[in-house]
């Protein structure tokens, strides 16, 4: 059957709103993943993602202190879809 391969990417400023949230001034994260599909007839499609999200905070040193320790995070998945 048929593979399909495709990326994504995506940025998002600013999620902590309008109101300075733990003296928080700005914000970045930034989302990037891959995907593998595997069509098997019309019907039966297996798939498996890896996707990676990065934050990035601005703003005062308690701000700084609280979220400079944030890892990205990683996530796989894997899943069939069956049509009938």
């Amino acid at each position: 059957g048929d593979t399909a391969f495709y990326g994504e990417y995506g940025l998002y400023t600013d999620q902590f709103g309008l109101a300075s949230v733990d003296g928080v001034s700005g914000s970045e994260i930034t989302r990037i993943g891959f995907v593998a599909e595997q069509h098997f007839g019309s019907r039966l499609i297996i798939c498996g993602k890896w996707k990676q999200l990065s934050l990035d905070v601005d703003g005062t040193a308690a701000a700084d202190a609280l979220y400079s320790g944030a890892e990205d995070l990683s996530l796989i998945t894997a899943g069939v879809t069956y049509q009938f």
